[in-house]
């Protein structure tokens, strides 16, 4: 409710976009892990089941796949979205984008852990300096900036 909020004043928002987007993949991975309990079950219910579980976890990775989608164009080199698109490209049998987002994956590791934790903390930083939860003289200062 409050990231779609925050998505209507700041559409293009990346912590919104991204957290909408893992609300949803970690919806779909709870229904994965349920459904991969009745994996065993040949039953005629137990396979109904199973395929009604896949079903939804297949329609909350739809849901998340757009707001992913759009938090790649703001941060393309956010390695969590990255690796949500790949798994979700994967599970719907997109092997094609899914190695795409692999290759994308594998071209950011040369990136050093402290420069993607300093971009990660400059963005926190600026997302709490526009809703005013810094003060003015926190958010004017110089940041250096690590990647």
């Amino acid at each position: 409710k409050y990231y779609n909020e925050a998505l209507k004043i700041v559409p293009d928002d990346f912590t919104s976009l991204y957290s909408l987007g893992a609300l949803y993949y970690n919806k779909a991975a709870l229904l994965s892990k349920e459904a991969n309990k009745l994996n065993a079950d040949y039953s005629k219910e137990g396979t109904k089941k199973y395929n009604d579980k896949k079903a939804e976890m297949g329609l909350y990775f739809d849901k998340a796949l757009p707001y992913f989608e759009r938090a790649e164009k703001k941060d393309p080199k956010d390695s969590n979205t990255l690796s949500a698109l790949k798994e979700i490209y994967a599970k719907k049998s997109q092997f094609d984008k899914s190695n795409e987002y692999k290759a994308k994956l594998e071209a950011l590791g040369n990136l050093s852990t402290r420069a993607a934790v300093g971009h990660r903390e400059g963005r926190l930083l600026s997302r709490w300096c526009l809703l005013g939860l810094l003060p003015a003289r926190s958010c004017a200062e110089p940041r250096l900036s690590l990647g």
